[in-house]
């Protein structure tokens, strides 16, 4: 799988040479990461649910006319989720649970810009992504009667029941803007479609919103 994702990567980032234009770039920001549960999952109670991280990473811009680009990022992003419990009974003693996923992500992008005057640009972008799980982390923290007691664990990444899949894909869409001098903000949301569980009773997805800067050489 890491050799497949690796040969991936090239084929994005080398095939350039057949664009008219190519530009290389830095990118990072925040996520406000979440899942989307499905199956048996009960929510009633659940307060919350989202976690905020960060991503950092390469971006490439591969002209193929004036205004239309393939637009690949190569991403170390962590995703995840927040959630919060209270007992009915006294709804001071509550229960918090965040799970960290670290992945190395592949977003490819077709992108249409639109001019903003001057030299700067709008862009509007769609397309699919691909991640790996590299590393995982549980957390969870009770608040009972006033005793607060903090538990962690590691994510196990396999195809165990009490595993998490390895392997994350979806789509993105969103919109940004572009400076004359190479620096760029985007606002995007990414949608994950693969179950992260290995079983199907109950499913888990990715979601997240992420706010970017960046900038091209």
């Amino acid at each position: 799988m890491k050799k497949n994702v690796f040969i991936l990567v090239l084929c994005v980032f080398f095939v350039g040479t057949s664009f008219s234009q190519v530009k290389v770039g830095i990118t990072g920001g925040l996520n406000a990461a979440g899942f989307i549960h499905g199956g048996e999952y009960d929510d009633e109670e659940k307060i919350g649910g989202t976690l905020v991280t960060f991503q950092a990473g390469l971006v490439a811009d591969l002209k193929l006319t004036e205004n239309i680009s393939v637009v690949p990022e190569l991403l170390f992003s962590q995703r995840g989720g927040y959630q919060k419990w209270e007992v009915v009974e006294n709804k001071e003693n509550t229960i918090e649970a965040t799970i960290t996923l670290n992945y190395v992500q592949l977003p490819v992008n077709l992108a249409l810009y639109i001019n903003a005057g001057k030299s700067s640009k709008l862009s509007i972008f769609a397309g699919p992504y691909a991640g790996y799980l590299l590393s995982g982390k549980g957390k969870i923290d009770t608040n009972f009667d006033g005793e607060k007691e903090s538990q962690s664990e590691k994510i196990e990444i396999g195809s165990g029941e009490d595993q998490k899949k390895a392997l994350d894909y979806g789509i993105n869409a969103g919109l940004g803007y572009h400076f004359g001098s190479g620096a760029f903000l985007k606002l995007q949301y990414n949608m994950g479609l693969n179950n992260l569980n290995n079983y199907t009773s109950t499913t888990i997805k990715n979601r997240n919103i992420a706010f970017t800067v960046g900038y091209f050489f």
